[in-house]
């Protein structure tokens, strides 16, 4: 049956329905049963080799300090016992300000890195030791063979060796395991 609507009706139809797709869920659905081994497509194998785009240095330096600035921006630190009773690990996905405090800062980097592109091997979490003593977290992120820190203590993305840090631990390039760092 042909129902005839002015456009004003098909625009208020439009929106009933667009909400009520998006506060109800669907029917139920049934799983996917899957059964013995298959080999995966050529093309994906492929990918896997080379799933990350290739960046210029100039490109990774430029999101480096996009976001770094960006974050750091709207960053608003809040110790983890004030905010959670106890220390944990986050990415803070409010728009205004985020708030957290130092690894929270260095994991939504990371967060905002992947999203750009950037291969895990390049973007590493590291526990330091501050020059008052203090456990810090820092994201490292490595642009043309060189290791630059995003820190929510400083200003710019920094060449790790320039800043006051006894260097602890750092993620892998794998990034499941963490390596002590050898003294400079």
């Amino acid at each position: 049956m042909n129902i005839p609507f002015t456009k004003r009706g098909r625009v208020w139809l439009g929106i009933v329905c667009l909400f009520s797709a998006c506060t109800s869920l669907p029917p139920a659905s049934a799983p996917i049963v899957t059964g013995g081994k298959a080999h995966a497509p050529k093309a994906w194998i492929t990918f896997l080799r080379h799933p990350w785009p290739k960046l210029s240095p100039e490109q990774r330096w430029a999101d480096l300090v996009a976001t770094h600035l960006d974050v750091r921006g709207r960053f608003q630190w809040v110790d983890d016992k004030v905010q959670y009773g106890g220390d944990y690990w986050t990415i803070m996905h409010s728009s205004f300000p985020y708030r957290g405090d130092c690894e929270d800062f260095a994991l939504t980097c990371d967060a905002i890195l992947a999203r750009k592109g950037w291969p895990p091997a390049d973007r590493r979490l590291a526990v330091v030791k501050t020059e008052t003593g203090g456990i810090h977290a820092v994201l490292v992120a490595r642009i043309a063979g060189g290791d630059y820190v995003l820190d929510n203590r400083q200003r710019w993305p920094m060449p790790w060796k320039t800043l006051p840090y006894t260097w602890n631990i750092i993620q892998e390039k794998s990034g499941g395991r963490w390596r002590h760092v050898k003294p400079p």
